[in-house]
């Protein structure tokens, strides 16, 4: 089975858990020095899952709340171009549920070029816990999320048991 977006993406080949959620951010999206940004998602690209089951994907909290309590798998990531830098600068994403860091991934950035961090990972949620996804620079470095399909900001959940 595979399920497929509006615009014809893969998003999953294989057998789906009967919970699914999915954000992305389709437009630009600046990320400044000083600590974590949460990235604003707006718009969910699908919810799956039986009527008390479906994941809530808000684009008003970014953040998608299972109504489930288990496991799920969790990924987030963005690419992003990092436009100024200094020495040995790095770029984090970071994914917290209920408000506290669970996961991060981090990537070195260099001056114009594209920094991807991903983050993937299985976490206990309970009922009503939003789970989102944040941006670190920890650097000072200048950043802009992409738009294009493959690259913007995703945030997937999936329901493991």
């Amino acid at each position: 089975m595979s399920l497929f977006s509006s615009d014809g993406q893969t998003l999953f080949v294989g057998q789906p858990s009967p919970v699914l959620a999915s954000m992305y951010r389709s437009a630009a999206q600046n990320i400044a020095s000083g600590g974590p940004v949460q990235i604003q998602f707006d718009t969910s690209q699908y919810q799956v899952g039986h009527s008390t089951a479906v994941p809530a994907a808000s684009t008003s909290s970014y953040s998608v709340t299972p109504q489930v309590s288990g496991y799920y798998r969790i990924t987030a990531s963005a690419t992003l171009l990092c436009t100024a830098a200094p020495a040995n600068a790095y770029v984090t994403v970071l994914v917290r549920v209920a408000g506290s860091p669970v996961g991060q991934a981090a990537n070195p950035c260099v001056v114009n070029q594209f920094v991807g961090p991903c983050c993937s990972l299985v976490a206990y949620v309970a009922s009503g816990q939003s789970i989102t996804a944040y941006i670190d620079q920890l650097s000072g470095a200048v950043l802009t999320t992409m738009t294009d399909v493959a690259n913007r900001p995703k945030l997937f959940v999936e329901l493991l048991r």
